[in-house]
């Protein structure tokens, strides 16, 4: 069996003031602190994966397995399969795109409100934030 293909590192979002789907949206360090915390508390109760194009009906591309800041960027490790080998080295989507609710209530616990979590990121080929790296294996 080959050996598990790991990105260490890999930029998911950066601080800045951003215009998304028609709406300024503010990353702070702040939020990504607290998406940092909740990852590490499992705020999300479930493993966190990466999809390709954000399909979560397509499979996982690969799974989250740490995250943490470097500076002003959000970083993940990422545990690849054979479906995110195949898009970014055949589909060329080297950047990534995180998913994140700002407020995330579970379903069992709607009084409790957990603060910023993140639910995925997905691969892409056009990340709405710029000023990422791509993906890399070094």
């Amino acid at each position: 069996m080959a050996e598990p293909l790991i990105t260490l590192g890999a930029s998911l979002l950066r601080t800045g003031t951003f215009q998304l789907q028609n709406e300024p949206v503010i990353v702070s360090l702040r939020l990504l602190e607290a998406l940092v915390r909740n990852f590490k508390e499992n705020a999300y109760g479930q493993k966190i994966f990466v999809t390709v194009a954000h399909d979560i009906e397509g499979g996982a591309a690969g799974e989250i397995i740490n995250l943490y800041t470097k500076g002003v960027i959000l970083c993940a490790d990422i545990l690849w399969t054979v479906l995110g080998i195949d898009a970014i080295f055949n589909r060329n989507m080297k950047y990534l795109a995180a998913e994140y609710d700002e407020n995330y209530i579970t379903n069992e616990r709607p009084q409790v409100a957990h603060g910023p979590v993140l639910l995925g990121a997905g691969l892409t080929l056009r990340p709405p934030v710029k000023g990422l790296e791509s993906i890399n294996f070094d």
